[in-house]
């Protein structure tokens, strides 16, 4: 009940932070009050300078002499000062992906994210992988999922001779023309039997 909620600054990427990107999306996309909210901030500000060597480095507010600063609170981009994505950067762009994917009880789930266009673009494969190695690869027919709509499909995620002890994940691979824009992966376990079925 009661208004929408837009986060401010919900995640300052100051250092080697921030995580939890991935719980938060999860809240945001299941909780439809939530309306999403904003990073801080997309590119640290420290001043290009060259040192006696020749290196490039940066500087910031306590590099000044100055009594009066926030030290390296400028430092706070989820691209370093000279514009090289932090790994957060790459987290950040998995979870804004229009079409939002769950795994439950043997279905997927698949929310189209996006306010005004459809999820026709894309298209999808799905795949299961014994150890990082694919073992079961198909094609996922999607339909033209409209803004803020949801389609489930069961996947049948078992396979035929399995690897003692190997670990099982479903991969949700998602396309533009040939380019794989997207992946999504979920554990299914680790197989103690030469059948398994997750």
């Amino acid at each position: 009940e009661g208004y929408p909620i837009l986060a401010i600054e919900y995640a300052h990427a100051m250092g080697n932070s921030p995580g939890t990107l991935e719980d938060y999306w999860d809240y945001n996309y299941t909780h439809e009050k939530m309306l999403g909210g904003f990073v801080w901030e997309f590119r640290s500000h420290g001043m290009e300078a060259i040192d006696g060597n020749g290196d490039k480095y940066y500087l910031h507010g306590s590099d000044f002499g100055n009594p009066y600063h926030w030290a390296n609170f400028c430092l706070d981009g989820f691209l370093t000062s000279d514009g090289t994505p932090k790994p957060t950067w790459w987290e950040l762009g998995a979870v804004s992906f229009a079409a939002y994917t769950r795994y439950v009880d043997g279905r997927l789930i698949i929310k189209n994210t996006n306010d005004f266009k459809d999820l026709s673009y894309l298209t999808a494969r799905y795949r299961i992988e014994a150890d990082g190695i694919a073992i079961k690869e198909e094609d996922l027919p999607l339909p033209r999922i409209k803004p803020h709509e949801t389609y489930e499909v069961e996947i049948d995620a078992s396979s035929g001779t399995m690897i003692r002890g190997a670990r099982y994940f479903l991969s949700v691979l998602y396309y533009e023309g040939d380019a794989c824009v997207h992946q999504k992966q979920f554990p299914l376990g680790t197989s103690s039997k030469e059948t398994f079925v997750p």
